[in-house]
């Protein structure tokens, strides 16, 4: 079993590996070794303690002792054959391959995350609200093309930028915390989305005194509570996608009952809808899926979600913004990061 305190081994290992991830750069230091060697037990490869002192030597010793390139390798590779003869074999062996995903697990353990500034921060916020105007501009651009799916398409994204946006507002806020783990939920298309459901929620949307009324009267029959929908859009960002990729060695004793909706958008539906709107989809019979419509009526309601959420993020960035729903989806959003995976 694998507890929090760090293997014997470890202590023993260089201070500084050097690895290649994207580009020649330094995103290691030994506190996060240390985690890398944790998921690769995790994974099922816990020989690798009995020869990792005699490897890590040698990578510490291939590029003249302060680190180590690619050079390393070679050097462990002559130096210590019976060590990667030993891994090569269980490389075959092991079943489903677990030890590929514990590695890459590994690695992103050790991409190199820094703390934002306020002044930052800022500037991120505003280049997404830029960037969603110039998409919204050139969607109008598209007004008389037909099918308006490219219009659609442009739209959805502008709407990401904005979920982007209100995610580093909610940074900015210290409301949840910037680490790796977020960065990825900013880059993940249904993360994003689902950051959409929850702006959409805080926005009360009516047209007439009557759609006023039910929107107050269902915000006072809920009390303290978020509606079913909400509440498992949140949950699901932090657990089931920020959570997942915190750690895979945890899982409910009973599965929360997420609403269908949310756990749709989850899934990635909304996206698939995006890119429905851009792409042929082949099936599995190697045929064209059948194509979806899009009407006008369903773009223009994505135009109007796009200037709500500017709206709604403009209005945040300058301070402007207090309402019951958004005091109480802060609250919720801030009492689910709390938890720790």
């Amino acid at each position: 079993a694998i507890h929090a305190t760090p293997l014997p081994l470890i202590g023993d290992w260089p201070m500084r590996i050097r690895v290649r991830q994207c580009a020649w750069r330094e995103v290691a230091r030994q506190a996060r070794v240390e985690r890398f060697i944790l998921h690769l037990c995790r994974g099922g490869v816990a020989w690798m303690a009995a020869t990792s002192a005699a490897m890590t030597a040698a990578l510490g010793k291939g590029a003249g002792g302060g680190g180590s390139t690619l050079a390393g390798y070679a050097t462990a590779h002559t130096k210590y054959p019976a060590c990667w003869s030993h891994i090569g074999l269980h490389m075959i062996i092991l079943p489903r391959l677990a030890w590929i995903r514990a590695i890459w697990q590994g690695w992103e353990e050790m991409v190199d995350v820094q703390t934002p500034t306020k002044k930052g921060l800022s500037e991120s916020i505003n280049a997404c609200i830029e960037n969603a105007n110039k998409l919204v501009n050139d969607s109008d651009c598209l007004d008389y093309c037909d099918p308006p799916s490219l219009r659609l398409y442009i739209l959805l994204i502008a709407q990401e930028e904005l979920a982007k946006a209100f995610i580093l507002l909610l940074v900015r806020d210290d409301i949840i915390h910037f680490n790796r783990f977020l960065l990825r939920a900013m880059n993940d298309h249904a993360c994003k989305h689902l950051v959409g459901l929850i702006m959409d929620y805080i926005i009360m949307h009516w047209e007439t005194l009557e759609e006023l009324r039910e929107s107050v009267a269902r915000d006072f029959e809920l009390g303290d509570q978020l509606p079913e929908e909400i509440e498992s859009a949140i949950m699901l960002l932090r657990f089931e996608k920020i959570g997942r990729w915190e750690s895979r060695a945890w899982d409910w004793q009973e599965p929360p009952p997420y609403e269908r909706g949310a756990k749709n958008v989850a899934e990635g539906k909304t996206d698939r809808r995006k890119q429905d709107a851009l792409y042929v989809r082949i099936g599995g019979d190697g045929r064209v899926c059948l194509s979806p419509v899009f009407a006008r009526k369903e773009v223009e309601e994505e135009k109007r979600r796009v200037h709500d959420f500017r709206y709604l993020v403009e209005n945040l960035f300058g301070g402007g913004v207090s309402s019951d729903r958004y005091e109480k989806t802060i609250s919720c959003i801030r009492s689910m990061f709390t938890h720790r995976i």
